[in-house]
């Protein structure tokens, strides 16, 4: 039972804009279990953003959609590096994720430099 909930359940993100990288957590207090949303799968770059109203889970299209497009979310924070999302993704039991912009990173990012400006803006935001 905890593992089902420990996956499906969904929550409030509270973002802090001003850590470097951005930390992102859950409002424990306003999460909960819905049944519909939970059977949505996994995308980095997802095409619905999840809004919760005290015990009402809205789901909202982030672009125009095609009639009958699958309805993707992203299981983990999406403000951080191809690693540190994959990484995140295998306690989904997702190895390696294929979405097209994981596809593109993997293409175009050297994953050394990308954790090279990270550490860097971190120490840059310590001082």
């Amino acid at each position: 039972m905890e593992s089902i909930l420990y996956h499906n359940q969904f929550s409030l993100p509270c973002v802090n804009a001003n850590s470097a990288p951005i930390e992102v957590t859950n409002d424990h207090a306003r999460s909960g279990l819905w049944v519909l949303p939970a059977f949505l799968n996994h995308s980095c770059l997802p095409n619905v953003q999840r809004l919760i109203v005290w015990d009402c889970l809205f789901l909202r299209a982030s672009r125009d959609l095609v009639a009958g497009e699958e309805l993707f979310e992203c299981y983990i924070e999406t403000l951080q590096p191809l690693a540190r999302r994959r990484a995140a993704l295998q306690t989904y039991g997702i190895e390696a994720c294929q979405c097209d912009r994981c596809l593109l990173e993997e293409a175009v990012l050297d994953p050394g430099e990308v954790g090279r400006v990270l550490e860097a803006a971190a120490r840059a935001r310590a001082d």
